[in-house]
């Protein structure tokens, strides 16, 4: 199965040389990653908060009106 996603290119591109010096491929890497999260072999990581969305729209009604 192929898996898309957005990233940066400098990020990616560092990723890739961090996985080839380690002796690897970032495939492999997250093959690797997946399987150990799935098995509960590690644990996921705590939700990250939630950023507000343009579409949010803040209290513009001014305190004590």
């Amino acid at each position: 199965m192929r898996i898309t996603f957005r990233v940066e290119e400098q990020l990616l591109r560092r990723a890739r040389l961090r996985a080839k010096a380690m002796g690897n491929t970032l495939n492999d890497l997250f093959r690797d990653h997946l399987t150990k999260l799935a098995t509960g072999e590690i644990e996921p990581y705590p939700p990250r908060p939630k950023l507000p969305s343009p579409n949010d729209k803040a209290d513009s009604t001014p305190e004590g009106r």
